[in-house]
């Protein structure tokens, strides 16, 4: 029995000994997502001392679920990260590198990236034209036998790129890449990311566009437009100013909610400073629209992955009150102000991006004629470079702009 039990353990002991090597091997010169990562910064010029990491702008966040929501890549799919993205909100830039499992599709993997890289383009198209631009040449990498997928955004993308791939071999993984660029289709400008709808914090009524008379019934009239279909991103509800308009006309704003009465306050102000009794409406509209662009700014918030964004930026609240504001903040502000100016004005709400993203703008009627303005993507610009002033809905949908083409004024 003794015997036995000696030959027993001396067998458990030389399997015990086998078996780490055979089952679960410790993997050998397996760089880490940040040794990658940090190799492309390198690459790109960038100091990781003056960019911030995900887990610093998360703040204690869920890495895990940010990953999934965000980049497509589920839990399981990886269990590697390192991403750097600018300090600055109004920067696209961002070098993200993943180290996947075993579990991970990559084509999948690649998908979602694609789709993560085509919502950030979204975020600035219009707003920020150059950082939008900066995003259409971003690239998505995958190397299928290595387990790497990385998205780039930076200027020096090509080097970056080279980085990547060159890190890799130099950690003595035979590489075999498949680098995948995906650029949006057509280069056209793409859109802000999806965005989490923003918290409420102004009283909201949903009140409809006002329905002008449609172009005509025959929809060749916009044959060739970019189909519309609402994005359904932001909460695109209108801000009712009802009361504002009536307490205008009775010269009596005491009854008005604070938040109201100080819209109504504001407002009396700049059009005190703007307008005059020998104006026409164009005048009225010329000096409402400079003031505007001049004067507000684009929520940067709007930009931002980790920041909620003011649901007063969406409403004539921030644009008077705060000087800055998302499209619809400054299309209902553009809309108040040339209503109190009695300039016929409507407000359309649409998309941009191919109807990837929502995007709110107006359109005035001069002398029976109508146009249309969009003070948003203008804005900061001098007059001589505005694009969006008194344009024909032709331009407006050639210069990625969707909307409801039949139940919308066509302005010539």
């Amino acid at each position: 029995m003794r015997r036995t039990l000696c030959l027993l353990l001396c067998t458990l002991l030389l399997l015990s000994a086998c078996s780490p090597a055979q089952s679960n091997p410790e993997p050998q010169n397996i760089p880490s997502a940040d040794q990658i990562a940090q190799a492309v910064l390198a690459a790109c010029g960038q100091d990781p001392g003056q960019l911030q990491t995900l887990e610093e702008a998360l703040d204690g966040g869920d890495l895990d679920a940010y990953v999934s929501d965000f980049y497509g890549l589920p839990a399981g799919s990886w269990d590697d990260c390192a991403v750097y993205l600018s300090t600055s909100p109004v920067s696209a830039f961002e070098v993200a590198v993943f180290r996947l499992t075993g579990q991970a599709d990559p084509t999948e993997v690649e998908a979602g990236l694609e789709a993560y890289r085509l919502g950030r383009q979204g975020d600035f198209t219009g707003y920020n034209p150059e950082q939008a631009a900066l995003v259409e040449g971003g690239v998505v990498l995958l190397s299928n036998n290595e387990s790497y997928a990385a998205l780039l955004i930076c200027e020096q993308v090509d080097a970056a790129q080279d980085a990547f791939f060159t890190a890799l071999e130099q950690s003595s993984i035979s590489p075999s890449p498949s680098p995948s660029v995906t650029p949006s289709p057509g280069g056209s400008p793409a859109i802000e990311p999806a965005t989490t709808a923003p918290a409420t914090t102004a009283p909201i009524t949903s009140t409809p566009t006002p329905e002008p008379s449609p172009a005509g019934a025959d929809p060749s009239a916009w044959a060739g437009r970019i189909p519309y279909t609402d994005p359904g991103v932001d909460d695109m509800s209108l801000y009712d100013t009802s009361a504002i308009l009536a307490a205008w006309r009775s010269g009596d704003p005491s009854a008005l909610s604070d938040y109201d009465r100080a819209i109504y306050q504001r407002a009396a102000e700049v059009l005190g400073q703007l307008l005059t009794d020998s104006m026409s409406d164009s005048d009225k509209e010329l000096a409402i629209y400079s003031w505007l662009v001049s004067n507000v700014s684009y929520d940067y918030d709007h930009y931002s992955l980790f920041t909620q964004v003011s649901r007063d930026s969406y409403t004539p609240y921030n644009p008077l009150m705060e000087g800055k504001g998302v499209c619809l903040g400054f299309a209902t502000t553009f809309q108040l102000l040339m209503d109190l100016a009695g300039v016929e004005c409507i407000t359309v709400v649409g998309a941009s991006f191919d109807s990837r993203e929502d995007h709110a703008w107006n359109m005035v009627r001069l002398d029976g004629t109508w146009y249309c303005v969009d003070a948003t993507w203008d804005t900061g610009m001098p007059r001589q470079f505005w694009r969006y002033f008194n344009v024909s809905s032709d331009y407006m949908a050639q210069t990625d702009h969707q909307w409801d083409y039949p139940n919308t004024p066509e302005a010539p």
